[in-house]
């Protein structure tokens, strides 16, 4: 069993801070609140902007910051915000269930995430600083050890080989406390872009709680980022977009190989809304990653997004097959579609992904359901 609910934590500290805490929360939305779900909500109701939406982070989400303002020159204003204090708790009985709960990992007993911080803005520059404390208390329970002696006995036994995956069944046998930079971002405006280093939660795609592609079901990806800061008109309709280029690192129960934490990730989405009906918008993603040796090679990976394109499977003899035939990258891609009737307040939306791109026409006609995953989904 599984329950979910605010920490005591959260609760002391609003009685603390009443007046910082309660009364930004509806300037602040983090990915998973209950605010986001109101703004759907609002969505389908032909109530709210579906802007930026489908590319979503919790700066993006937020309202603009104009709570305070403390001139600090002519014609130029400073604004401050203390951001609400946010937990999220949850206790797991008997297994391990965790799902989208952004850098928490939910495993068996209680387990609390808590953020607080601050965002600032000085003309077209603006620093959030919204750190996160995890901790889970990491109870044990019976699992599968993996008998690969240069990986951990807490890493996946079924992920091996050309499908590995650093996916630990638990992690550790002791509780977890651990601190990351959360929902922090630096971001730089220049007319309809915004470019800067992020380290927030990613949504994108319609989907309302399995993205294919990118979702707030980990810690967010260090990155450098370039995303439109409004919609640009064109004779097609308005797009919007976002490219991004960063880190992810090894966990510490996968392997026991030194020269190999890091990868490499190179994604970007694009979404258009269509002229005649602005509650309709399609769009595509796509992510890949690569093993990478240094953070100074990173600025060479940002092309990997349009480079990329590996098969999975190697189209050779036996006798040849080695190292060198296994795929140099891991990629996905998908192209998605929502529509919103607010009349009705409904709305459908659809995801489609592959893993590996079609050689041919033929291929798509013959095996359009190879390595694919997809969401449907309406509601109203």
């Amino acid at each position: 069993m599984s329950i979910q609910r605010p920490s005591l934590f959260a609760v002391l500290i609003l009685g603390i801070f009443p007046h910082s805490a309660l009364g930004q929360t509806t300037q602040w939305i983090s990915l998973g609140s209950p605010a986001e779900d109101r703004i759907r909500a609002r969505q389908v109701m032909g109530q709210a902007t579906t802007e930026g939406y489908l590319l979503r982070t919790a700066s993006v989400l937020s309202t603009p910051l104009d709570s305070v303002q403390v001139p600090i020159g002519q014609g130029v204003r400073w604004r401050f915000e203390v951001l609400p204090v946010e937990s999220h708790a949850v206790w797991n009985s008997d297994i391990p269930f965790s799902m989208n709960d952004g850098a928490l990992w939910a495993g068996r007993g209680v387990n609390q995430l808590h953020r607080i911080g601050f965002r600032t803005t000085y003309r077209a520059l603006q620093v959030v600083f919204a750190p996160e404390l995890t901790h889970s208390q990491n109870r044990p329970f019976p699992i599968f050890e993996g008998a690969d002696p240069e990986r951990s006995r807490f890493s996946s036994p079924w992920y091996v080989g050309r499908t590995s995956a650093d996916l630990p069944l638990r992690f550790g046998d002791q509780s977890l406390t651990a601190f990351n930079f959360g929902q922090s971002s630096v971001t730089v405006a220049y007319r309809g872009l915004s470019g800067g280093l992020s380290n927030e939660s990613m949504w994108w795609g319609p989907s309302v709680r399995n993205a294919l592609v990118v979702s707030n079901h980990a810690q967010g990806i260090p990155q450098v980022f370039v995303r439109t800061n409004r919609p640009i008109d064109t004779s097609l309709g308005t797009l919007e977009g976002r490219i991004i280029v960063g880190t992810l690192t090894e966990s510490l129960f996968f392997d026991k190989v030194l020269n190999n934490d890091r990868r490499s990730v190179s994604g970007g989405v694009i979404t258009l809304t269509t002229p005649f009906d602005p509650n309709l918008t399609f769009g595509i993603e796509r992510l890949v990653v690569r093993p990478v040796e240094a953070l100074t090679s990173l600025p060479g990976r940002a092309a990997d997004l349009l480079t990329q394109w590996d098969e999975l499977v190697c189209v050779r003899p036996p006798q040849v097959v080695g190292e060198g035939c296994n795929p140099r990258s891991d990629h996905l891609t998908a192209v998605f579609g929502r529509w919103i009737f607010p009349e009705s307040g409904f709305e459908m939306y659809a995801e489609w992904s592959r893993t590996e791109m079609p050689g041919s026409v033929r291929e798509w006609l013959t095996t359009p359901h190879h390595t694919q995953g997809y969401t449907i989904g309406l509601q109203w």
